[in-house]
């Protein structure tokens, strides 16, 4: 019953937000859809994460080619420059990218669904806090009304098992 609580008052505080910007935020629905969509057959398809993300590159490598292909039609070759720094970086991304995805991989398969959607929460909140730390963004009393709400529901999926455990001592 706890995360059904939860859940609820997380859906509060993004109903609230909603309500407060004015509009639905189609795009975080659609990031929603999709890494929950990746997140469920990531747990229902027993296979190793290395296997798993490697599948995952060969499907992408096509879209990937005909990306840079376009971009070199275009005038502007991406890898083809005189610039080495440009090229590090951008071949560092793929390092950078698929090490929390093999995190990710072998991590899906320990934890439950719902402790997983909670945890989603933690990349969005760190955004905030860079966007408002770093960045200087606004944060208005129904922004911490709101993220307050999300916050206490992540605590009360993240902390009661450690109530639980607590208790039985």
């Amino acid at each position: 019953p706890h995360k059904i609580i939860a859940t609820l008052i997380a859906a509060v505080g993004v109903g609230t937000l909603t309500v407060h910007v004015g509009r639905l935020p189609v795009i975080a629905l659609l990031l929603i859809l999709t890494f929950t969509t990746y997140t469920f057959l990531k747990k229902i398809i027993q296979i190793d994460p290395i296997v798993g993300i490697a599948g995952e590159m060969l499907v992408l490598l096509p879209f990937m080619v005909l990306f840079l292909v376009f971009k070199w039609v275009g005038g502007t070759p991406v890898f083809l420059v005189n610039n080495s720094e440009m090229v590090w970086l951008l071949l560092s991304t793929g390092l950078f990218t698929s090490i929390p995805l093999l995190l990710f991989a072998y991590g899906v398969p320990r934890l439950h669904l719902s402790n997983l959607g909670f945890i989603q929460y933690y990349a969005p909140s760190l955004n905030l806090l860079i966007a408002v730390f770093i960045f200087g963004e606004t944060f208005s009393p129904t922004h911490l009304f709101s993220f307050g709400l999300i916050w206490t529901a992540i605590a009360m999926v993240v902390l009661n098992p450690l109530r639980k455990k607590m208790q039985h001592k």
